[in-house]
């Protein structure tokens, strides 16, 4: 049986970077996507041993079909599991469109709920298996404009640790990482109210994506973190000591 790590979001930002560091850590991976998937197939178009898989992380359905088939007749084990899935809607309570809130939800949320769901379920059976899921530290602190991003990456952060109790006995661990502002994903392209943050970073800058693809791979690795299980780790250059 090959051992795999999937990745969820692998298409862009963080999760492309992860997927670009784990590949040269000597992962086999399984890379997630759900629209486009350009970036994969350049990142594996000369590389063997591994997989695209395109469902709707909000379609429990979706989710549960696609790994099924994916095991069907392959001799494929999914070891570990990385969530690099978010979307954000800035937009004072007040004036937020409902539809917006719940887009966030159910892709940061109830998508990180539904696939830690699924891909439990066999790494019970194996006894073995890591989880780790790209929180951010506005689920910790809150952010202004940001009531539906704060709230899920928040829900996440109680679903790691829930999962992580329910799993350990089965040789299971679950963390989650709580980036600060990163250049890549969400703030790929900064705003002003990004660039206000700036001043409040002790470092003076923003984050790297492959700052937070060794945080991940060290999160991933028993060999690494086998006493490591429940926790939320925050890469952030010290901003949410100075909110």
């Amino acid at each position: 049986m090959n051992e795999y790590c999937l990745v969820l979001g692998a298409n862009g930002g963080i999760g492309l970077e992860i997927s670009k560091y784990l590949i040269d850590k000597g992962y086999h991976l399984i890379l997630h996507y759900n629209r486009s998937s350009d970036n994969i197939d350049e990142l594996i178009k000369d590389q063997e041993h591994h997989i695209k898989i395109k469902f709707d992380i909000t379609d429990s359905n979706s989710i549960k079909n696609a790994l099924k088939e994916l095991g069907a007749g392959k001799e494929i084990q999914i070891t570990k599991c990385i969530n690099c899935v978010g979307i954000h809607y800035r937009s004072f309570i007040p004036l937020m469109p409902d539809n917006k809130f719940k887009e966030v939800i159910d892709t940061n949320l109830t998508g990180a709920f539904s696939i830690i769901k699924h891909i439990s379920t066999d790494m019970i059976k194996n006894k073995k298996g890591t989880i780790v899921n790209i929180s951010s530290v506005a689920g910790i602190n809150g952010l202004i404009g940001q009531a539906c991003y704060s709230s899920s990456k928040a829900g996440l952060d109680a679903i790691t640790k829930i999962a992580s109790k329910e799993l350990a006995k089965y040789n299971i661990r679950v963390n989650s990482i709580a980036p600060g502002f990163i250049e890549a994903g969400i703030i790929e392209n900064p705003t002003a109210n990004d660039l206000e943050y700036l001043e409040r970073i002790p470092m003076r800058r923003f984050g790297r994506a492959r700052e937070v693809a060794k945080l991940a791979y060290f999160l991933l690795e028993d060999k690494e973190s086998s006493y490591i299980t429940g926790q939320n780790i925050v890469i952030d250059g010290g901003l949410s000591i100075n909110i």
